[in-house]
């Protein structure tokens, strides 16, 4: 699942994620099955919002990520997604474009 950033802040709220909605998302459609993997160097949520969530990799917009962590990511994911059947990864940088489309790419 791609998307962008899911945001805490009503401001943003007009033109990002709303938390709430994701979270209910994936509650209602992919419960204890889905590991959220957040690619923002320059951004962390306030609390913990997701059941799983992988912060290791970051790295800061308009920049590629480096080779070897490309690689420990795709092998989080692909390790997560052979768990279960019903696994889900979602990825998502600011916007759910640049970063989070190489990662998807690359997996």
């Amino acid at each position: 699942i791609a998307m962008g950033w899911p945001t805490e802040a009503v401001f943003e709220q007009q033109f990002r994620n709303p938390i709430h909605q994701v979270q209910k998302f994936f509650k209602h459609r992919h419960p204890q099955h889905y590991k959220v993997y957040n690619l923002c160097a320059e951004r962390t949520y306030q609390s913990q919002c997701f059941e799983n969530e992988y912060h290791r990799v970051r790295f800061l917009d308009h920049n590629i990520c480096p080779l070897e962590q490309m690689g420990i990511l795709c092998s989080d994911m692909e390790e997560f997604l052979k768990d279960a059947a019903a696994n889900v990864v979602a990825v998502h940088c600011k916007a759910g474009k640049g970063r989070t489309g190489m990662i998807i790419a690359a997996l």
